[in-house]
């Protein structure tokens, strides 16, 4: 397993994932599947425009705040999932929406094999922000990031509503 920035190399895997998953959330509801199928090249100069302003990303993603994000590959080339990072002073810009600095997400053909706990630890390793303390949610409900997250160091500071009146679940988290 290895973590890697977005590129078209892994089109193939990806494009099997995006059809096999469903998208009510995370990043493809709001960046339609069809965007991505038919120009992969500038769907991944849309994931890596977050390491620079971010201005592709928010033009795709206007809720979101700018990201940094990798792909979890395994080693068949495969893609499994993704990591993103939003920097600390980007939180303000999130509105009403209970999200932390650190999104995952593992393709649902890989849950339930390690993979989220992969994911968190070595995006841990590798980001290299100059803050090291993050915030990371989870719904109430998903028991299994929650364990991901306290495995990987995590430490509970609240309980939020969002503005679906979902309870999330606020921890602390640092990277090496």
């Amino acid at each position: 397993m290895k973590l890697v920035k977005p590129s078209v190399k892994y089109k193939k895997s990806y494009l099997r994932y995006l059809n096999e998953t469903d998208h009510s959330y995370g990043l493809h509801h709001y960046l339609k599947p069809e965007i991505v199928i038919n120009n992969f090249s500038y769907f991944v100069e849309i994931m890596l425009d977050g390491e620079k302003i971010g201005k592709k990303q928010k033009e795709y993603f206007p809720i979101f705040a700018p990201f940094v994000v990798y792909w979890l590959i395994d080693d068949n080339d495969n893609y499994v999932g993704r990591i993103n990072f939003r920097r600390k002073e980007n939180r303000f810009k999130l509105r009403n929406i209970v999200a932390g600095d650190i999104g995952y997400e593992i393709n649902q053909e890989h849950q339930g094999k390690g993979y989220g706990s992969i994911i968190l630890k070595l995006g841990l390793d590798m980001i290299n922000f100059k803050e090291k303390e993050f915030e990371i949610t989870c719904l109430e409900t998903n028991i299994a990031s929650k364990k991901i997250i306290e495995k990987n160091g995590g430490i509970f500071k609240e309980k939020k509503k969002d503005s679906a009146n979902n309870i999330k679940l606020v921890y602390t988290i640092f990277s090496k």
